[in-house]
């Protein structure tokens, strides 16, 4: 892949149609492209009622794979930021504030790195959000990365963010992960940690050890329905999980409850959770034309080089959209054996927030072979 030059995103345009298409004139609406026309009566596919089809039930079904149900048209690569050795270090994550759009990335603090009025739009100027913990004994002393942020009526940011602390990377990345909750009440340029240390809401019940990884954190987070849905990877067996907590407790500790054997109830803090499949990472947005779920990741996943695109009608069941957008070696993870690194993907809404439409932004990490993460872009 060639470097792209003196541009600033990457427009991915999505049309999902969600089931599978059989038009008959004679039923009403065509039974909406989503039935059978059978004697003039619509016979609805799973999930869909109505004289035509156009009604969706309660979501919980799982979705077909149909690789012939859905379009998706990628525009060229552009590029956003770099090189540089530190950022990024995660995915972008934006925030549109009263109209006002702020573009975050970390790597050990969380840096407010432009500002302005869309991902088009945008003025380069760092500023340190928030920063790690103050001493080695805070769970989040080894950084605290943001990884998404939302307005609330009472017109506070509730920000949700990765933590690590007793980590010695070169000690087979010796780290402890988990997931903690933050507040702005300055349209984003700040972050308080309410109650610290008592503001974390997602960890698994392991203790740190020597040489290898523990806890539950690189999360990714979608307010839908009514809640706040976060998915975490678990770092013992790298399975991938979700709680939830109301949209009305702010995200607040003690209202997380993890999915676990088809209920939602195991606290945030120590439950156990049932792993999710067929999710690429947990990088999850809203697309607000189908009241749909949709995931991106890579660079590999389940065997797929690339990223990868996968929806959910209920948040717990997922299922991949066909072959990778981008592809990528899957082996390539460090950029350091002759191959391009392709990571930290995540999406952003036209307008910058993260209900995405049918047209959106991609994001991701891109290195040169052979150089990894001495020289990061933001593309």
């Amino acid at each position: 892949m060639l470097l792209p030059s003196k541009m600033k995103s990457f427009t991915v345009a999505l049309c999902i149609i969600l089931y599978i298409c059989v038009v008959y004139s004679a039923c009403p609406n065509g039974c909406s492209s989503r039935g059978l026309c059978v004697n003039n009566v619509c016979q609805c596919n799973q999930g869909l009622s109505g004289a035509d089809c156009s009604v969706v039930n309660t979501p919980g079904i799982s979705i077909a794979a149909c690789p012939s149900c859905y379009t998706i048209t990628i525009g060229p690569a552009e590029y956003y930021s770099g090189p540089s050795w530190r950022l990024p270090d995660g995915p972008i994550v934006g925030l549109n504030y009263q109209g006002n759009l702020s573009m975050y990335q970390a790597n050990g603090d969380t840096f407010q790195v432009a500002t302005g009025t869309s991902p088009d739009n945008f003025n380069l100027a760092p500023v340190t959000s928030l920063p790690a913990g103050p001493d080695s004994t805070k769970f989040d002393y080894c950084g605290a990365w943001m990884m998404r942020a939302f307005t609330n009526a009472g017109g506070a940011i509730n920000g949700f963010y990765h933590a690590e602390y007793s980590c010695d990377y070169s000690n087979n990345g010796q780290t402890h992960k988990s997931a903690a909750w933050a507040q702005s009440f300055d349209g984003g340029k700040t972050f308080t940690k309410p109650n610290y240390p008592n503001n974390r809401i997602i960890d698994s019940n392991a203790q740190p050890g020597i040489g290898y990884s523990t806890g539950e954190g690189d999360i990714g987070v979608v307010q839908w329905r009514g809640y706040y849905y976060l998915y975490f990877q678990s770092a013992q067996d790298s399975s991938l999980g979700v709680a939830r907590a109301p949209v009305s407790s702010q995200g607040a500790p003690g209202n997380w409850y993890k999915y676990f054997n088809n209920a939602w109830n195991e606290p945030g803090l120590g439950g156990q959770h049932t792993p999710i499949y067929s999710l690429p990472g947990t990088q999850v947005y809203a697309h607000t034309p189908t009241d749909t779920l949709v995931s991106v990741g890579g660079n590999y996943v389940w065997g797929r080089g690339g990223a990868i695109l996968s929806v959910s009608l209920d948040g717990v069941t997922w299922t991949y959209l066909g072959d990778p957008l981008i592809l990528a070696d899957p082996n390539s993870f460090g950029g350091a054996n002759g191959a391009e690194l392709i990571t930290y993907l995540s999406a952003m809404g036209i307008n910058g927030g993260y209900d995405i439409g049918d047209s959106f932004y991609l994001y991701y990490m891109w290195a040169e072979p052979w150089r990894g993460y001495s020289a990061r872009y933001q593309l």
